[in-house]
């Protein structure tokens, strides 16, 4: 009777985690392939449904990195963001027959001049009737992620994957310091010895028991030999792991522990990788803002957007909520 109970509860559990694996697989957008597919393995849906979390903060902090001000009405700064993230490029041009701007994502085409610049790009529609796919250099201001024109994405999979790892590793090691009991009795003492189990766990003053009957022989602690501190110090690992991402992607985090404080020149040198970091992606934009500025007549510009606070650490992160748009103000 109990093995029947304790295999509904698994079915049961099964199936809470399908709903939530057919809800994931149903986000139908143009980056859900972002997301790694998931398995029948139990161990390896858990796994990538960590992963496919840490993809999705991360993707939402990279998208609120850079604030654009003055862009003409109907551009989306969201879409901006999310293609030049993914995919590296975003085409600004003025349609005629439209009779508005637009900023789509886009590719080179042609053969590129002396400076490694394409000459032509060929913009993509998304299902909407565009006349004109296809435009020059001259008409029109490509907006690139970075110098080297790579998208930033690689490293989200790749420290997602990481963060994962650690994550569920925290989790096995916390499950095997549990240190269940092992409770050895013969046929007619399984009863009895349920009973005092059953006593025990419920906190019962005294737990009687009849003659012939030796608590310590029939029960034993099962020792994992996991160390306690073990899973500390690969919350501290997740941590630096967290930090050397978030510097990566140019945003500003304590890189500390609570044991040990930083100097000042310690500071100084993160504060100096995360400006650098900023800088990768900031310039392209700022030089395309200009482009754009001398194209509309308008005074366009892209900052880097402050944050309310400072993700120094992973929950702070996780209870922000991570829904606001760095769009224009």
């Amino acid at each position: 009777m109990a093995r029947r109970k304790r295999q509904a509860n698994y079915n049961q559990v099964d199936s809470n985690i399908s709903l939530l694996d057919q809800v994931m697989a149903s986000t139908n957008t143009p980056y859900s392939s972002q997301f790694k597919p998931m398995t029948n393995n139990h161990a390896q849906r858990v796994k990538r449904r960590t992963e496919n979390l840490f993809i999705r903060v991360l993707s939402e902090l990279s998208l609120n990195r850079y604030r654009w001000n003055g862009l003409p009405p109907g551009v989306d700064t969201r879409y901006i963001e999310m293609s030049l993230l993914y995919h590296g490029l975003v085409v600004f041009f003025y349609d005629h027959s439209y009779d508005r701007h637009f900023a789509l994502r886009a590719s080179g085409v042609g053969q590129p001049n002396m400076y490694d610049n394409p000459t032509k790009f060929t913009v993509y529609n998304h299902g909407v009737n565009l006349p004109k796919t296809e435009w020059t250099a001259r008409e029109c201001v490509p907006i690139w992620c970075n110098m080297q024109r790579i998208p930033e994405a690689d490293i989200i999979f790749h420290y997602a994957d990481k963060l994962s790892t650690i994550d569920r590793t925290v989790d096995i090691n916390l499950m095997q310091q549990r240190i269940p009991f092992i409770v050895s009795a013969s046929e007619t003492q399984r009863k009895t010895a349920a009973t005092m189990m059953r006593n025990w766990t419920e906190g019962e003053l005294a737990i009687f028991a009849t003659d012939g009957i030796n608590p310590m022989d029939m029960v034993q602690a099962f020792n994992t030999g996991i160390s306690d501190d073990l899973v500390l110090n690969t919350l501290l690992a997740k941590q630096k792991v967290w930090n050397e991402c978030l510097t990566m992607l140019g945003i500003n985090n304590a890189n500390q522990d609570k044991r040990e404080r930083l100097v000042s020149d310690e500071v100084a040198a993160n504060d100096e990788q995360v400006e650098a970091s900023r800088g990768m992606g900031l310039k392209t934009r700022q030089v395309a803002a200009q482009e754009i500025s001398r194209m509309v007549k308008l005074d366009v510009t892209c900052e880097w957007a402050p944050a309310p606070v400072e993700y120094s650490s992973l929950g702070q992160v996780l209870a922000s909520g991570m829904g606001n748009d760095g769009g224009d103000e």
